[in-house]
Formats: structure tokens, C-alpha cells, sequence
């Protein structure tokens, strides 16, 4: 049963292309492809199939690592004067439109999936039956000949196996891939002199692409995929920034772009991400003032925390090293959150407040997370391309205790790429306390930092 959901209050709801059509399925249909789900993904990483570079449905994955590992590498070509062409591929009806024997035949070939296991998985695509149900009132059911559920646990996970090619055909033309689910992101740098070769070698890409999904039934919708060229002022300065060809239709470039939940810029001032985070932020608050008589201090705290401070946290570590002045756009977000808790009027200062709240500031906020990610790749809790992004400092001398679990601060060119993460993890890394570093769990690492941080931040 499809229960149709608009996928933004704001869309217009005559549309039928503003819905997703998500399957209603019965809670044991979902226990079951869980099981199937965790046997598979074992089979794939015995078998080497995993792409360590698809972040989603993955254990310590998400939007951030992956954003992380893309900035980090634009950071590393602007420091060696090159510019990066960043290109954001659009699916129109990704999980909708995947044809059903084109798949089973990738999960024989290519997975490698046989006798009962194969036999589940076909009987699981095939000769499902669906109907629309709006408002209490049902369609008549019809038969399934493409796509996988909506709404189900296997449905993404099939739709990344069987979209594996995509990797295959970036990397032939020399472009850097990273993907979460359907979110392909292409990119490549390139200097001043070779931009013409290189805006050729990805329109031919983008060809093969294209070509490779229409002949797959998915559709790549031109409309939607962003272009940005990015790089420093003085780099972007000496390049043409010309549009690209996608399947006979030109995609001009754009300054920003939203990206997998942040908006990266052509110049990673990230000065767009953060005026939205403070619009929305502020709207927030000003939504929880109207209510705050209503609600017990607590209750306030909650919600603050869901609708507000998860804003203020989320994809916080690609702000490191950003100037103060931005920075403080943040801080006041926060700031005027814990006066709605607290109370505390404007002319008060803040400080106490956040102290009652132990909320760390925003600056110690954006550390907390890139050192708590270096635990965790220190500690096999996060993906393998951010631990490859850290290399342990070793000596062929004996080392004091004091000089153990050091990480290699890397050498650069440029004040901006200190922002990056592989800079600014070993950087902070190393400044911490032996005792820190050294915590036997996540929990007592993360209660350990906070206090440090704290005592930091009365300095």
C-alpha cells in the first residue's frame, strides 16, 4: 500500500512529481529484510564488494564524513594552486524506476548470490502488487514491473549495488566519486591551462553517464544537477567557468549549492550555510518564545536541543579556522537559546548562562566534533577514508610517554587549508592531554574532552 507524501511543506500540492510514494509495509515484512540485510552486507565486505566510497546505510557513515572527505580533498588540490570542478548529480525517481531483472542480475553476477539466497531475492522483486491510498480511499492494486519499495529496509541497499557501475565510469576519466545513496557528487581539479581538456574529459563522463542510465531505466535529470567551480578568488579569477553538456543540455555553473545538507560555495566561505542556519535557527526561537509559558524548563530544553543545537552541530566541522566574525553568527543563535531558557535578559552576560546549561560555546563545539571523530578513526569507529586522512607520528628514537599517540601535523601552503580536517584533526589532536587520547571508551573520551574543553574556554 502507497501512502503518497509531500516531500516539502513548501511544494505545491497539486503536483503529483512534489510526492514520494512511500510503501506502507507490515512490521515482521521489515524484520525479515533486516536479517537479509545484515547476512548481505557481510557477504559484501568479506567478499571486498563494499565501495568505501558510498557513505550511506553504513555503520559510523553519514552526510558529515562524506562532506568531510570531499572538502577535505578540494582543500588539499586549492593548496597545490588548483581549482576544483565540483558536479552534483540529480536522479529523477531513483528507487522508483530500477529495472527488476537488470538487478537480479547484477546481485549473480556481480554480488555473487546463489541457490536460496538468489531464489529469496527474486522472489522478494517479483510479483509485487501495489495500490495508492489517499485520504481512506484506496486504488485498485496493480502489478509491480520496476523499482523496489519506498520505505523498506533492502530498497536502498539494492538501489547502491546495483548503481556500482556509476563508480567505475567517474574514475575511468580520472574524476573523483563519493556518493550517499542517490547523491552522486563528480569532481576533479584542474590548473588554468588544461581547463578545456578537462571540461571535455567530463562532458564525455557525463555522457557515458547518461548513456548508461537511460539504457537502465533511471533518469538523470539535468535540471537539477549543479555545477561549481571552486577555488580562491585569484584562482577562479583565471579560469573561463564555462557550462557544461549533460545529455544535449547545458548546465551553467552555479556560485553555491545545496550539498547532502550543507551549502558549499565556490570559495568555502561557507558564508550561505551559516546565514541560513541562523534564519532558521532564529525562526525556531522565536516559534518556542510564543509557547514557552506552556512548557516545563525541561520540556523547553528538549525541544530546544531538537530544533535549534542540532543545527548548530550539524556538518559544525567543516567550520574550523572559519574568521570569528562568522563564527559569532552561531554564537548568537546560541546565546539567545539560552536566554529563552534561562531567562536571562540581553544586558546579562552569557557566560553563567551557558555555564547552567554546560553547553559548550561554539568554537568548542566545531573542536568537540573534529576531535571526537579522531577518536573514533583512531578507534575503528568511523570510515576508512577519514582515518586515511591521519597518519600517527612515529620516531626512530624511544619516545617519552608524553610523546606517544601523536598524529603528523602535514605541511601546507596556504593559511586556509589549516581549515581542513586533515591539518586541523592532528593539530588539535596533539594539544590534547595524555589522559584524554588515551580513554578506554567513547563515553569516558567524550566526558573527559568536554570538561578539558570547558576549563579551556574559562582561559
Amino acid at each position: 500500500m502507497i501512502t503518497p507524501l509531500i516531500k516539502k511543506p513548501s511544494l505545491d500540492a497539486d503536483l503529483l512529481k512534489n510526492y514520494r510514494p512511500v510503501s506502507n509495509l507490515s512490521y515482521i515484512s521489515k524484520l525479515i529484510e533486516k536479517c537479509v540485510l545484515q547476512r548481505l552486507n557481510v557477504h559484501i565486505r568479506q567478499s571486498a564488494l563494499d565501495n568505501p566510497l558510498q557513505s550511506a546505510y553504513k555503520q559510523f557513515h553519514s552526510t558529515e564524513t562524506a562532506l568531510i572527505k570531499i572538502v577535505d580533498d578540494i582543500h588539499k588540490c586549492i593548496d597545490q594552486q588548483q581549482s576544483v570542478l565540483l558536479i552534483l548529480l540529480d536522479l529523477s525517481a531513483a528507487f522508483d524506476t530500477l529495472d527488476i531483472s537488470d538487478l537480479l542480475d547484477t546481485l549473480w553476477v556481480e554480488i555473487g548470490l546463489r541457490n536460496n539466497v538468489f531464489d529469496w531475492f527474486r522472489s522478494y522483486l517479483t510479483d509485487r502488487r501495489q495500490a495508492v491510498c489517499i485520504n481512506g480511499t484506496s486504488s485498485d492494486f496493480v502489478s509491480m514491473i520496476c523499482g523496489v519499495p519506498q520505505g523498506s529496509v533492502l530498497g536502498p541497499v539494492l538501489f547502491i549495488i546495483f548503481t556500482r557501475p556509476l563508480n567505475a565510469i567517474a574514475q575511468k576519466y580520472g574524476l573523483c566519486v563519493h556518493l550517499f545513496a542517490d547523491d552522486t557528487q563528480l569532481y576533479i581539479s584542474f590548473d588554468h591551462s588544461s581547463e578545456t581538456t578537462i571540461v571535455h574529459d567530463i562532458e564525455n563522463c557525463l555522457d557515458e553517464i547518461h548513456n548508461w542510465m537511460t539504457l537502465h531505466f533511471l533518469k538523470l535529470n539535468p535540471d537539477k544537477t549543479e555545477v561549481l567551480y571552486i577555488g580562491t578568488k585569484q584562482q577562479l579569477n583565471k579560469i573561463k567557468k564555462g557550462s557544461l553538456s549533460i545529455g544535449g543540455e547545458l548546465i551553467q555553473p552555479t556560485n553555491k549549492a545545496k550539498n547532502i545538507g550543507a551549502i558549499i560555495d565556490s570559495t568555502l566561505t561557507f558564508e550561505t550555510h551559516i546565514k541560513t542556519i541562523c534564519s532558521s535557527a532564529f525562526y525556531q526561537i522565536y516559534k518556542l518564545a510564543k509557547i514557552k509559558k506552556y512548557l516545563t524548563c525541561e520540556n523547553l530544553k528538549l525541544l530546544v536541543h531538537a530544533s535549534i543545537s542540532s543545527r548548530l552541530d550539524y556538518h559544525n566541522a567543516l567550520l574550523y579556522g572559519l574568521p570569528q566574525w562568522q563564527l559569532q553568527k552561531l554564537q548568537y543563535v546560541q546565546n539567545a537559546s539560552a536566554r529563552l531558557i534561562t531567562g536571562t535578559r540581553k544586558r546579562d552576560h552569557i557566560k553563567p548562562s551557558l555555564r547552567t546549561l554546560h553547553w559548550l560555546p561554539i568554537n568548542q563545539r566545531i573542536k568537540f566534533k573534529i576531535l571526537l571523530l579522531t577518536f573514533k578513526a583512531l578507534n575503528s569507529q568511523a570510515p576508512q577514508y577519514i582515518k586515511d586522512l591521519l597518519t600517527p607520528y612515529e620516531s626512530s628514537r624511544t619516545l617519552r610517554s608524553q610523546n606517544k599517540s601523536l598524529l603528523v601535523i602535514p605541511a601546507v601552503k596556504l593559511q586556509r587549508t589549516k581549515r581542513s580536517f586533515h591539518f586541523a584533526a592532528p593539530f588539535l589532536w596533539n594539544s590534547l592531554p595524555l589522559n584524554i587520547k588515551e580513554s578506554k571508551t567513547l563515553d569516558i573520551f567524550k566526558s573527559r574532552l568536554k570538561t578539558h574543553l570547558f576549563e579551556e574556554n574559562k582561559h
